[in-house]
């Protein structure tokens, strides 16, 4: 498995259970609560998509996980992805070099294989 740390959030590599998950969602990274960013491989150093996952983890930090993660769920279900206010924000400011504090303190630990 390969893992990089950013800050507050650990970006994975998608395994047996994730890369399906998002294939299936169509997707190339999801956001959870407890704060892990799992990636398609095809898509793990694509620094916008990181980006864009880093302003879920602020809008998990800004709102708390359960407040987001239902937040999420009836947007979802109710308007789409696309058209998820959180979503919303984070395309927004995805192209952002800097777009928050937190992405300013991003570092890349770099890939390693844990066993």
């Amino acid at each position: 498995m390969i893992v990089a740390r950013r800050d507050r959030a650990i970006f994975v590599q998608a395994g047996v259970f994730w890369r399906p998950t998002l294939h299936l969602l169509g997707a190339a990274a999801i956001t959870m609560p407890w704060r892990r960013i799992y990636a398609l491989r095809e898509h793990f150093d694509d620094e916008i998509l990181r980006r864009h996952e880093m302003i879920h983890i602020e809008q998990i930090e800004r709102d708390g996980a359960v407040v987001f993660s239902l937040r999420y769920l009836c947007w979802l279900a109710r308007y789409g992805d696309r058209q998820n206010p959180y979503e919303i924000e984070a395309y927004a400011r995805e192209k952002d070099p800097a777009p928050s504090q937190l992405a300013k303190k991003v570092r890349r630990v770099g890939n390693r294989r844990r066993q």
